[in-house]
């Protein structure tokens, strides 16, 4: 599935580490909520399930927040976010 227009957060640690939380907003005119939406194993806020989830979500009326473990986010290309 296509990306959905993400607007990402960086959040760095003390440790010098980072996770990225990927956020979208409610297709409605006003949000029901927020859900949080978290990756499996080795997977990223762009995986196909993420995406549908998020987009899904988003369509409902919620806000969405799709969290990036460490070491797991992805590019727009698909590549491994660097610091």
């Amino acid at each position: 599935p296509e990306r959905p227009p993400f607007r990402r957060e960086r959040y760095e640690t003390e440790d010098g580490g980072f996770f990225d939380v990927d956020f979208l907003e409610s297709q409605a005119s006003f949000s029901r909520g927020m859900v949080v939406v978290l990756h499996g194993l080795e997977s990223c806020s762009t995986s196909p399930l993420a995406i549908r989830m998020s987009k899904a979500s988003a369509a409902a009326g919620f806000d969405v927040a799709a969290v990036n473990f460490r070491g797991c986010s992805r590019n727009a290309a698909g590549e491994q976010a660097e610091v």
